[in-house]
């Protein structure tokens, strides 16, 4: 499914905090997995969101167990997602996501 979006990708956490440092105002959306290797989702999220506040982040997991509305939003999460993902939702959740931080920004 083409969706029109740039995508970068990363293999893991620090190299996708390093790739958001570079451009700051590069990135308008963070998709993450829960699990990867050296740093979660959760901890991601936090430093991004500790860093640049105005980045949407949409966790993706197969493991819900524990992920409460309040974690989420401490740890800066627009969203949740659970695997696995139907193409059609997922684009649905990143579009929607793009228009609040649209609407919010103005």
């Amino acid at each position: 499914m083409q969706l029109g979006y740039d995508v970068v990708v990363s293999y893991n956490g620090s190299d996708a905090l390093n790739i958001l440092a570079a451009s700051p105002s590069g990135f308008d959306l963070v998709l993450t997995d829960l699990a990867m290797p050296g740093m979660n989702g959760l901890e991601l999220s936090e430093k991004i969101n500790a860093r640049q506040p105005d980045i949407p982040i949409i966790l993706c997991t197969g493991f819900s167990e524990g992920l409460t509305s309040g974690t989420i939003q401490r740890y800066g999460i627009s969203k949740m997602v659970m695997k696995p993902l139907i193409a059609s939702e997922l684009a649905e959740m990143i579009s929607n996501v793009l228009v609040q931080k649209e609407n919010t920004t103005e």
